[in-house]
């Protein structure tokens, strides 16, 4: 089953918080690609990221979501939906 990741960073923090934890982020984005657990990543301007991957359900997927860096240390607030291909 596809699903969408939206990591919103929050508003609430200072630049160099979400700087400090972004080659973390990047790392573990870079591993999660070359394992293949995610299919699509990209940045929506300085307001977070996107990511298209599979997973076997809605647990599985809020759960590998959750070990991202940015989840972790709280940069972000995330939001994981199924994808459902229309065309």
């Amino acid at each position: 089953m596809l699903f969408l990741a939206i990591n919103k960073i929050r508003k609430d923090l200072e630049p160099k918080q979400v700087a400090t934890a972004l080659p973390a982020q990047r790392a573990w984005l870079q591993e999660q690609v070359e394992a293949g657990n995610i299919q699509q990543a990209g940045r929506w301007g300085a307001a977070g990221e996107v990511f298209l991957f599979e997973a076997y359900d809605q647990d599985s997927a809020e759960a590998l979501m959750a070990e991202a860096p940015f989840a972790l240390q709280g940069v972000v607030v995330l939001e994981v939906h199924p994808w459902h291909i229309q065309v």
